[in-house]
């Protein structure tokens, strides 16, 4: 045997090799396995968020049709009167707003 180094023979330097390799493909396993997992969980997060974007579609259109129904804009009226009651800021549509200022206009007369 002749000797490739200071204190390395051939078959030494083979060995050395061999375990190096296997340390390095068992790493390797352990990296693709733990890529793997990470685009698993990547797709149910996207799913998770697709899933929740089209809860707030449906929401949002619930909405819309509750605001546009008759019911919704018979009582507004009362809707404003409890806000004022409570002392809440107005509901947030153009008539609440106009008659919040009304009532405070008149409070502030003293009426």
């Amino acid at each position: 045997m002749a000797a490739d180094g200071p204190g390395l023979d051939a078959d030494s330097g083979v060995t050395m090799l061999q375990g190096e390799l296997a340390r390095l493909a068992a790493e390797n396993a352990r990296l693709r396995a733990a890529a793997a997992q990470a685009a698993a969980s990547a797709s149910v997060q996207a799913l998770r968020a697709g899933a929740q974007g089209h809860e707030v579609y449906v929401l949002r259109k619930q909405m819309q049709i509750m605001h546009r129904s008759l019911v919704w804009r018979l009582t507004l009226p009362l809707r404003i009167a409890v806000d004022i009651l409570r002392g809440a800021p107005p509901t947030g549509s153009a008539e609440a707003v106009k008659v919040r200022r009304a009532v405070s206009v008149l409070r502030r007369q003293g009426v």
